[in-house]
């Protein structure tokens, strides 16, 4: 006993290294085989799908929306004609319902009433048995692979190089740049075609007041229909 009592007190720092280094192994041992939390598998769908729905909702409200407007002037067979604002979406029945309806002696069957409408047009409602004036008709739909639609000009060219006027389609300033045409009469010829729904052939001119055989004469190559 007495031995064991002095080997100690010879080597004990050695017995407290010893045993410090088993303490501190054992600790590392036990923090080794402690498992980690794992994430439920359904807490990790919560997760992400809120995460997929807060950037849907970010991005929606980052969005900008752009709505395009202008108006139209509805003329014609409606309860009361006038300018109305239209958007890149409207239709012709949403400015006819604008317009206080159809009058009763509307002709639907000449009209489209799922037409859009863009900025600037002209609408004409035709009364039965009226047909709709050539400026006022439609634009022509075209092809998809068209980069810009075509549109109605008052002149078309003759084959001896000069221009002629449509009388359908011109303008109070292009018909006055006929021989004998003066505003007045330019007026007339455009008064004449709406009622009248249009010239059906250049001879029709001389049946606006005013212009007579000589004046027709003399510009009869210049007109077109």
């Amino acid at each position: 006993m007495l031995a064991a009592w002095e080997w100690l007190k010879q080597y004990w720092q050695f017995v407290i290294i010893g045993l410090l280094t088993v303490s501190v192994g054992l600790v590392l041992f036990l923090l080794l085989r402690t498992p980690a939390p794992t994430q439920k598998s359904d807490d990790v769908f919560t997760n992400s799908h809120s995460a997929v729905l807060a950037t849907a909702s970010t991005a929606s409200a980052t969005a900008p929306t752009t709505t395009q407007t202008g108006f139209v002037d509805v003329k014609g067979a409606v309860k009361k004609p006038g300018i109305y604002q239209v958007n890149d979406n409207t239709r012709l029945f949403d400015v006819v319902r604008l317009a206080g309806g159809l009058a009763t002696d509307a002709d639907q069957q000449q009209i489209n009433l799922a037409q859009q409408l863009n900025d600037q047009q002209v609408v004409f409602i035709p009364k039965i048995g009226e047909e709709v004036p050539p400026q006022y008709a439609a634009p022509v739909a075209t092809p998809a692979t068209s980069e810009a639609p075509t549109t109605a000009t008052a002149t078309t060219s003759t084959s001896t190089g000069g221009t002629q006027v449509n009388l359908n389609t011109a303008t109070a300033e292009e018909l006055q740049q006929l021989t004998g045409i003066g505003q007045k009469k330019a007026e007339l010829i455009i008064q004449f075609r709406t009622e009248q729904g249009g010239f059906k052939q250049p001879e029709d001119l001389k049946k606006v007041s005013g212009i007579g055989d000589k004046t027709f004469e003399s510009l009869k190559d210049s007109v077109t229909v």
